[in-house]
């Protein structure tokens, strides 16, 4: 070791928490644009028509398009993958159609399942066409 005293140093200020920082995904701007044409364009009020005997009360039809919509534009490959990333974004997704919040992964995949045929067919004119 050297005598000499150091005459330039540098410091450092390290900062570390064990909470990770959530990004907003960059899918975001263009489900929420979609979400607000449907509401614009009338096809969430028609869709809020769609009679649906649903088993569970606490979610709409209108809550699972909402999810499919977004979890179609993030191009994630499952529903699992779009529910992951979610997160930072869902109540901003859920306020674009004055929900209050949107189901979870569970709860979707769930009801995805029990939707019956009738209410498909009264839905299919409302998705857009490639």
């Amino acid at each position: 070791m050297s005598d000499r005293p150091v005459q330039d140093t540098s410091s450092v200020v390290l900062c570390a928490t064990s909470r990770s920082k959530r990004v907003i995904p960059p899918w975001t701007a263009e489900a929420v644009v979609i979400l607000q044409h449907w509401k614009h364009s009338g096809r969430l009020a028609r869709l809020k028509a769609i009679p649906w005997d649903r088993p569970a009360q606490r979610y709409d039809l209108v809550d699972l398009v909402l999810v499919l919509l977004a979890a179609l534009t993030s191009r994630a490959p499952s529903l699992r993958g779009f529910y992951r990333n979610l997160d930072p974004v869902g109540p901003l997704l859920a306020a674009v159609w004055d929900r209050t919040q949107l189901p979870s992964r569970a709860h979707a995949a769930a009801l995805f399942r029990t939707v019956p045929a009738s209410v498909l067919a009264a839905l299919d004119p409302l998705l857009p066409r490639s």
